[in-house]
């Protein structure tokens, strides 16, 4: 953010302080083309790739909302389908979503937050976890509901998977660095070239519009790719808000029962330790 106003400001002072040296050299309008018309397609093509790149960091923003919301809605429709099972199966699997659901609010998300894609192993042991008791119900069940709790399974690993995959950013830093570039020659070629027959506070006053402009669109596309950090982010609000609900229930109806994790999801004594791998492991 402040490179892109630095570089945006330094633009407009170098193209000003040039423009004094343009400006006795300028001729009639009537004479030839107008610089104005020179720089003009300059100016739309930056105005395209900002554009453009605007609408391919919001449709990637998108993506991750959907799948955030779209992994917390199956960990609800898969805790409440457990309920179906025993009583040794609902309580072994509805635990294992509460703490899967705790882990991904207070483990993961502050790791994607850092840009950082990342598979948190304590969201993947307790999604392992789930596995297992889904695996033993298999050896004795395989009619309905429990194909629809395999299929909320899969659709819950799948969803998770997007979620992850959307921190990688969606502008490669060449295109961020060419976006800069484009916008900072654009914002030096219209102080330097054109505006020599206005007043100086007239040409400031419309250079430092565009610049804001400008610089504006860059910030926001910066904040919105960063996706789960920033302003403008996707949070797990609505993680947060079924892992409280799953809690409830679950306490209401198994009160003596102890979670085997913490608030955080941590299992009690464990220390996180995520893993500095940036690559995609097998999800659970």
């Amino acid at each position: 953010m402040i490179v892109t106003i630095l570089v945006l400001a330094a633009a407009v002072i170098v193209g000003v302080i040039a423009n004094t040296r343009v400006r006795p050299y300028a001729k009639s309008e009537v004479q030839g083309v107008k610089l104005e018309l020179m720089v003009s397609p300059l100016l739309a093509l930056t105005t395209l790739l900002l554009a453009f790149v605007l609408v391919q960091v919001f449709t990637s923003y998108n993506r991750a909302k959907l799948s955030a919301g779209d992994e917390a809605g199956r960990v609800a429709g898969e805790f409440r389908l457990l309920q179906y099972l025993n009583d040794e199966h609902t309580i072994t699997g509805q635990s294992a979503l509460i703490c899967y659901a705790r882990a991904v609010v207070n483990l993961e998300w502050p790791i994607m937050a850092e840009s950082n894609m990342e598979v948190v192993p304590e969201v993947s042991q307790w999604g392992a976890l789930l596995t297992d008791v889904l695996t033993d119900v298999a050896a004795t069940r395989t009619s309905q509901p429990f194909g629809v709790i395999i299929s909320t399974e899969r659709d819950r690993i799948d969803a998770r998977r997007r979620r992850i995959a959307e921190t990688r950013p969606a502008v490669p830093g060449a295109v961020t660095w060419l976006m800069l570039g484009v916008s900072a020659v654009a914002i030096l070629s219209i102080a330097t070239f054109t505006l020599p027959y206005v007043a100086r506070r007239v040409q400031i006053g419309s250079l430092t519009l565009l610049t804001f402009v400008f610089a504006t669109m860059q910030i926001a596309i910066l904040e919105i790719d960063s996706k789960y950090d920033g302003w403008i982010r996707v949070g797990p609000e609505e993680m947060e808000l079924i892992s409280k609900v799953m809690e409830q229930h679950f306490v209401d109806h198994y009160p003596d029962f102890v979670l085997p994790c913490d608030a955080d999801g941590q299992k009690p004594g464990a220390k996180h330790t995520p893993s500095s791998a940036r690559v995609m492991h097998a999800l659970d």
